[in-house]
């Protein structure tokens, strides 16, 4: 019997190992009791909460051709270890970021200009969770330059100072 979760079988048989087995699937703390002829035995099984991470992107709208900031933040489930951490960019690359115990910041340069999904992923004990963010890159503004003179007519052998502005992101 159990106080939470469904169990798989009301009873079972034992097989040539005198072992006999029922599954338990439960999502929080169970206490499990078997009994065979008038022996009684009971256990609590706990459960562990699955690890979880939260991102964010810095800028939220990169230019192409320039690093963005991925951060990683986990949430780490009672009594796991460290989720193992893996992203894809969306744009045909992925990254093993490793095990992530703190929050952690990723950089990626898209080449090109469009909509891209990044997709996080964290592994423990062999359960994931994943989460997603949408994300634009925005296309590199092209670079203006104007040129000025101090003297459009000068004389022969006197000084010009030439200025030039440069407008965009260099």
């Amino acid at each position: 019997s159990t106080t939470a979760g469904a169990l798989s079988a009301s009873g079972a048989t034992t097989d040539e190992s005198g072992d006999a087995r029922v599954e338990l699937t439960t999502s929080r703390e169970a206490i499990v009791t078997a009994r065979a002829a008038d022996q009684t035995a009971t256990v609590t099984v706990t459960v562990a909460a699955v690890s979880t991470v939260s991102i964010s992107v810095d800028p939220t709208s990169p230019l192409a051709g320039q690093p963005m900031t991925l951060t990683i933040t986990p949430s780490i489930g009672t009594g796991n270890p460290p989720p193992r951490v893996t992203v894809n960019w969306g744009d045909g690359s992925t990254e093993d970021v490793g095990l992530v115990a703190g929050t952690r910041g990723v950089t990626h340069t898209y080449t090109q200009q469009g909509f891209f999904t990044i997709t996080v992923t964290a592994t423990t004990d062999g359960e994931s969770f994943t989460t997603a963010q949408a994300v634009q890159v925005i296309a590199q503004p092209r670079l203006g330059v104007s040129v000025s003179a101090s003297d459009t007519t000068p004389a022969q052998g006197i000084p010009v100072t030439f200025t030039a502005s440069v407008t965009g992101t260099a």
